[in-house]
């Protein structure tokens, strides 16, 4: 399941009538999100301390929330979703770690953290249709990352972003469509090679794709999408030729590969727990095919 994370409520002049009907436009659109099973009830939202001030501040102070009939529901639906703040609390160390070497510049104006996280965790970023520029149901976030090697890379990564109730069901149908593409786990093994052609996959690698769960699963192979797609960002160099491939989700999922000309070889999928019998078993598995075993 993804993640909601409140990108802004508005740093535009705004007034009661305006601003209540950008809320209820997002609680129905995140509540769509909810129904259609892209997220979870239970995963509740994540805010920046600012977000999630300005945002209380706007409702219940401003224009005293609970008493206003208008958006009642809206309010008791956004109290459901148990407010994960701050914005770092309990991610993947990798991820932590990633998001503070990166620096926005995106979107001067507003407050970028959340959209960088999205970008790097795979959440949805929702917030209030204030300005024309935030209806659309993506967005595309420019940073610069601090790399292992201490270079500067220009990267980009594209969101989803929920601001009416519309963007839930494009959001949606892209969700599904990766899903589609990655469900047959059989047949996506089998045409490999016409799908990832400039990966290669060692025999072993199949068996560990296919005790992945659903989530692992699909997470793991759009991995191998961005590699495909030469996105090594989230790459890591382990020395004896061999790399990383790092996932912020779950228990810390890693790709681990050699390079071959052009190619990527695919040793074998693990997770953060077993990294250092992962790491040696790569390195044994990448001398070997090196050799011609």
């Amino acid at each position: 399941m993804r993640e909601m994370v409140l990108n802004h409520t508005s740093l535009v002049p705004f007034d009661k009538r305006r601003s209540l009907a950008w809320f209820k436009d997002m609680t129905l659109g995140m509540n769509s999100l909810i129904d259609l099973r892209v997220c979870s009830l239970q995963q509740g939202l994540r805010m920046s301390h600012e977000g999630e001030t300005t945002l209380y501040s706007m409702l219940f102070g401003e224009f005293d929330g609970m008493s206003n009939p208008t958006i009642r529901d809206e309010l008791l639906f956004l109290g459901s979703l148990a407010s994960r703040s701050p914005l770092l609390k309990d991610v993947d160390d990798d991820l932590e770690d990633r998001f503070m070497r990166c620096q926005e510049k995106t979107l001067p104006q507003e407050d970028c953290k959340p959209l960088l996280f999205c970008a790097l965790s795979g959440g949805i970023a929702i917030g209030f249709c204030s300005d024309e520029a935030w209806d659309r149901d993506e967005l595309t976030v420019y940073f610069e990352e601090l790399l292992p090697d201490e270079t500067v890379a220009e990267l980009s990564e594209t969101v989803d972003n929920l601001t009416l109730p519309p963007h839930a069901q494009v959001i949606y149908s892209r969700h599904v469509d990766v899903l589609r593409r990655f469900a047959d786990r059989a047949a996506l093994w089998g045409a490999r090679d016409e799908v990832f052609s400039s990966l290669k996959f060692l025999p072993e690698v199949r068996g560990q794709l296919m005790n992945l769960d659903s989530t692992a699963w699909t997470r793991v192979v759009k991995a191998f999408d961005q590699m495909e797609s030469g996105n090594l960002a989230s790459a890591k160099a382990l020395g004896g030729g061999i790399s990383e491939f790092r996932l912020f989700f779950g228990p810390g999922y890693r790709v681990y590969f050699g390079q071959e000309g052009s190619s990527l070889v695919i040793l074998r999928c693990g997770t953060k727990q077993g990294q250092n019998q992962d790491v040696q078993a790569a390195r044994n598995l990448w001398q070997t095919y090196r050799e011609g075993g």
